[in-house]
């Protein structure tokens, strides 16, 4: 195969999560490219597994093992050496690219591309002070060589007929990333190599929070920078100075390098300032230090402070390129331990902000520390331009929110609430923005969580892939460590599963527009999810977006409507309760509301949820009209529960400790406070009272483990419980038990009892909203009225003393999921929302 280019990938050792997506940016790119992982024999198995994994599903992967034990640079050469293409590009295996990283820097002919980055903190937060912005102007603004290899930092794609030139990466220097390919940088400009700038951040670089950026020693690496500079013929009088300037970096985590080498100094603005035209916010989300000094100049401001950009305190001095100089008083910007806006800033009697973060202004201690150095008002960017604003009225605001202000704005909301206006402006009807793909589907969802909404995801995928449709899927965020996963039931299917991190260009740089201006009165939440949300429907150009849940639904669709997408689904996977007992943010209520209410009124949209109580539940919230919310149930998929034989739940019994004959009481489920893990162990203690020969079976994960552990040993059932955590096989846990209990406060349509019925076993649950949607009360399952530890156990002990309830139920339960969550129905029901005219079993694009 003719591949554009190729992409090296050294790899000694790497967190598993981390090494994956570094590799799926690099495989899935939008051109045909070659990737090939130079390991070392030390690479750890559980990282070979994933290297495995991919190349069997990827034969772009091509894997080999380093000559030269222990070398950084011999690895990355080694690559070089067996690269097909006439391109080739570098990343480490802890960073990632976006998709069209390789498209983008192939429309340059130069030897060198470079572009700009992004820097991420473990948690996947963006830290901005050390992204960068690069472009061919602030290249050839660099007055020596030495200057632009500096500059040319995570550089992507080289020539290979020029580094083999060269002899690549100079394998006497030492593991020394970040010095090695300066030099070769700095070797390549002197051998005339050409440059060119992609002005776009297409490299996202990956910081260890805590860890060192280098595990060398800080004095070995200024030792080896300057053996380099003295290689290059760097005068001995100019050597201290370049070596401190990159000295910050050797044995710091990046965002404290950043710290210690950020130049406080007024860059010069040049000779004739941009015009202001009412914008402060440069792309990126931070601010255009040329616009904001036209601003104060405008506004007749002699002193004032930045947050952004270069963050510091300015003064009027008409000498000073741009007519202002700093003072050299800090100022400092960031996010205490607990999540919140801070600043720390000179005290100054009705002080001036030019804020080009705005978000920053909702914040309660934000506001105060403002107040308190004496700052009544903030210049900041609005839908609007440029205003000034009253922070004690931002103040407010923030404080009557945190009090649930919101909530109350749900039961009288207001048309011309700052959210209200941002998401029906969000909404209105568009034309497609974008050339779009026939029968092509973007599925939207929050993780890839092995839970019910992620299960109908897959089986919804499944049966559209068989009608001939192309199904892409994207998740917001990633999962806990050891948290179970549909993503490899995805890549059986043939559909890469995406994080939105992958389409993280930054705000304003996928789209072309800054969601901080357009979606500054959202959540955090939600702005921080909008732009991967565009990005990801520009990039796959899809006919549909279906969004999973409610913040992914309602970020999909604000979306999908700006850039005009023909079709968009928000799935309610849950009844509105749930928001309340998950104690959700009042701001994230809030904007759920406008949300729903904004894009119900566009015609390319339609909302469903998979039960009658639910749909209507929405529906006298949001105050819409009685059918306004579709139902569609959920669709079973026959042979999804496994029937495993008699030798093999005999076995799985004996490796969980039940005896063989006890009964067994037991059920899966996500271990969080809407299904009510504690109200189960406290019926289990009472059939523990009356019939001490009943063993319990507790199948899930979540956040409540440790407090269920704890309850556990508090109640006495540590010989009686079994709590294995999530199991794969889950049809080994149905044909293990007698009985399902099921204690939820709320659910939409929990699986757990399609799936128990569908298993033959009788279910015993709480009678929440739409329990009886899913049971047949009295024939496969026992409603129970009270949500009583005493009425749940005198109901499951009634089921499980009764012979003809297991013999009915297995016979009636497979039954009633076949008729009532039919897989080809929901599939059929599904297509109609897609706009596609469904004969039969199949479908076509009307």
């Amino acid at each position: 195969m003719s591949y554009t280019a190729s992409i090296v990938v050294p790899l000694l050792r790497q967190v598993d999560s981390w090494l994956e997506q570094s590799l799926l940016s690099a495989v899935n790119q939008s051109v045909p490219t070659e990737v090939i992982v130079v390991r070392s024999r030390l690479t750890p198995r559980s990282n070979l597994e994933i290297l495995a994994r991919l190349a069997a599903c990827h034969p772009n992967l091509v894997i080999v093992v380093e000559d030269r034990p222990d070398s950084f640079p011999a690895a990355i050469n080694q690559g070089i050496r067996a690269a097909q293409a006439e391109r080739v590009g570098l990343l480490l295996s802890d960073d990632w690219l976006e998709t069209t990283a390789v498209a983008e820097s192939m429309r340059a002919t130069a030897d060198i591309v470079a572009s700009g980055n992004f820097v991420h903190l473990p948690d996947g937060g963006v830290v901005e002070k050390a992204s960068k912005d690069a472009s061919l102007k602030g290249f050839l603004s660099c007055r020596s060589l030495e200057q632009q290899a500096s500059y040319l930092e995570h550089f992507f794609l080289f020539r290979t007929e020029c580094l083999l030139r060269v002899g690549g990466l100079d394998e006497d220097i030492g593991n020394y990333p970040g010095i090695d390919d300066y030099h070769l940088i700095w070797t390549l400009l002197e051998n005339g190599a050409s440059v060119a700038i992609v002005e776009r951040r297409l490299y996202h670089y990956r910081d260890h929070g805590s860890e060192r950026l280098t595990l060398e020693d800080p004095a070995l690496m200024r030792a080896n920078l300057r053996k380099i500079l003295q290689k290059h013929g760097v005068e001995p009088t100019e050597e201290p100075g370049i070596i401190e300037r990159h000295a910050p970096w050797f044995g710091r985590p990046i965002h404290r390098a950043m710290d210690a080498n950020h130049d406080r100094q007024l860059p010069s603005a040049g000779a004739a300032s941009r015009p202001l035209a009412g914008q402060i916010g440069g792309r990126d989300g931070n601010a255009d230090l040329d616009a904001i000094l036209s601003y104060a100049d405008a506004r007749g401001l002699d002193q004032f402070v930045v947050d952004a950009a270069v963050p510091g305190e300015y003064r009027r001095a008409p000498s000073a390129p741009g007519g202002y100089r700093g003072t050299g008083r800090e100022v400092a910007c960031g996010v205490d331990s607990k999540g919140r806006w801070r600043i720390n800033l000179p005290f100054h009697f009705r002080g001036h902000l030019v804020c080009a973060r705005p978000e920053r202004v909702l914040g309660i201690f934000w506001c105060l520390d403002l107040l308190k150095a004496g700052y009544l008002s903030a210049h900041l960017q609005a839908d609007s331009g440029v205003q000034q604003v009253s922070l004690l009225r931002h103040l407010a605001a923030a404080c009557l929110a945190r009090v649930g202000w919101p909530r109350v704005l749900a039961l009288r909301p207001s048309r011309h609430s700052p959210v209200a206006v941002t998401c029906r402006r969000m909404a209105r009807t568009r034309d497609p923005s974008y050339r779009v793909e026939p029968k092509r589907v973007l599925m939207i969802t929050s993780t890839y969580n092995r839970g019910g909404s992620e299960r109908q995801m897959v089986a919804t995928a499944a049966g559209l892939i068989a009608r001939g449709w192309d199904v892409r899927v994207l998740a917001l965020g990633s999962l806990a460590p050891g948290d179970p996963s549909v993503e490899e039931e995805f890549r059986r299917l043939g559909i890469t599963p995406h994080l939105s991190s992958a389409f993280d260009a930054g705000p304003g740089r996928a789209s072309g527009r800054a969601p901080i201006t357009e979606a500054i009165h959202l959540p955090q939440l939600f702005i921080n999810r909008l732009e991967p949300v565009r990005a990801a429907i520009r990039h796959h150009r899809p006919g549909v977006v279906h969004g999973w849940l409610d913040v992914p639904a309602v970020v999909a669709a604000l979306a999908g409507c700006e850039l005009g997408v023909p079709r968009i689904v928000m799935g309610q996977r849950n009844c509105r309760e749930a928001m309340t007992i998950q104690k959700y943010p009042a701001e994230i209520v809030e904007a759920l509301w406008h949300g729903y209410r904004s894009v119900s009124a566009n015609p390319a949209v339609s909302i469903l949820n998979n039960s009658v109580a639910g749909a209507a539940g929405y529906e006298r919230w949001l105050r819409l009209q009685p059918g306004a919310i579709r139902v569609l149930h959920n669709g079973y998929t026959p042979g999804a529960v496994r029937a495993p034989s008699a030798i093999e739940v005999s076995r799985f019994r004996d490796r969980l400790g039940l005896h063989p004959g006890a009964p067994v009481v037991g059920t899966v489920m996500r271990l969080l406070p809407q299904k009510d893990p504690g109200l189960w162990l406290d019926a289990a203690a009472e059939i523990g009272k009356r019939r001490p020969d009943v063993r319990f079976l507790l199948v899930g994960y979540g956040a409540m483990r440790d407090m269920i552990v704890a309850r556990i040993a508090t109640l006495g059932l540590g010989d009686r419980i079994v709590f294995p955590g999530p199991v794969a096989d889950i049809g080994l846990v149905y044909a293990a038990v007698d009985v399902v209990l099921l204690t939820s406060l709320c659910e939409g349509t929990p699986n757990v009892l399609i799936e128990a019925q569908a298993a033959g076993r009788p279910v015993v649950t709480s009678n929440f909203s739409s329990a009886g949607e899913a049971v047949a009360d009295g024939c496969t399952g026992c409603l129970v009225a009270r949500r009583s530890a005493r009425d749940l156990a005198r109901a499951t002990l009634a089921v499980l003393e009764d012979p003809a309830w297991a013999a009915r139920t297995r016979v009636e339960g497979p039954a009633l999921v076949a008729r009532r969550f039919d897989l080809e129905r929901m599939l059929c029901e599904t297509l109609e929302l897609y706009g596609a005219a469904v004969r039969g079993s199949s479908a076509d694009e009307t």
